[in-house]
């Protein structure tokens, strides 16, 4: 169905892309693995003990809850962790379109109200990703500069915002001067975090990052 959001479980937010109904991020994806999700965690193992397949999600859940993540988040932040958020974001082959550059935090103060940056992103990778096929791009030592995006944030702008990004993003300007800033102290203004499927990305929420589109054959 070429909707706005649809749902594979019923606490599985799904968004596609801008102009066509192929689906572009998957949220909540952490769900049902913790204590705290009885429910859910109940409704899969009832499936497991008929024989149903593991949907996507489900592996993806008990990937973010292993410990490796767990542990090196707790010790970079220096205290126990929970989930904000979590997604899958598809850069299919030939047709995955980019993310703007932005600041999760950013976001996440001017919309959600998180009051301070304690916190990182981690991506993990499900396919190789190269320059070419749509990795994350960073501009190295941003986040030590919070960079306030202009103008009020709209009502439910999360369901435009993710599929093609225009509020939260910062000016032309305030990027030109990062990425100077970053080429002047670290030789490159943008770094591509280029890694194999499996290999972990973390980083402070505050990082200006984004992605260009993907026109190669290579899924990301």
């Amino acid at each position: 169905d070429d909707h706005d959001a649809g749902t594979l479980h019923d606490h599985v937010l799904t968004i596609t892309e801008p102009h066509t109904s192929a689906l572009r991020s998957v949220f909540q994806v952490h769900k049902g693995t913790s204590p705290d999700d009885a429910a859910i965690a109940a409704e899969r193992r009832a499936d497991a003990a008929l024989g149903n397949a593991a949907e996507p999600e489900d592996t993806i859940a008990a990937a973010l809850h292993h410990p490796f993540l767990v542990e090196a988040a707790e010790q970079l932040l220096r205290d126990q962790v929970y989930f904000f958020q979590s997604r899958v974001n598809y850069q299919p082959a030939f047709s995955g379109s980019g993310f703007m550059w932005h600041s999760d935090f950013e976001t996440w103060h001017a919309e959600d109200g998180m009051p301070t940056p304690r916190c990182l992103s981690a991506v993990l990778l499900l396919d190789d990703n190269h320059a070419f096929n749509g990795a994350l791009m960073v501009i190295p030592g941003s986040h030590t500069q919070f960079v306030a995006c202009g103008g009020a944030t709209p009502a439910d702008n999360w369901r435009t915002s993710l599929k093609s990004q225009q509020e939260g993003t910062p000016s032309p300007r305030h990027l030109r001067s990062l990425f100077e800033t970053a080429a002047q102290r670290y030789g490159k203004g943008i770094e591509y975090c280029e890694g194999k499927a499996g290999d972990v990305i973390l980083f402070d929420c505050n990082l200006m990052h984004g992605s260009h589109s993907n026109i190669s054959p290579l899924p990301r």
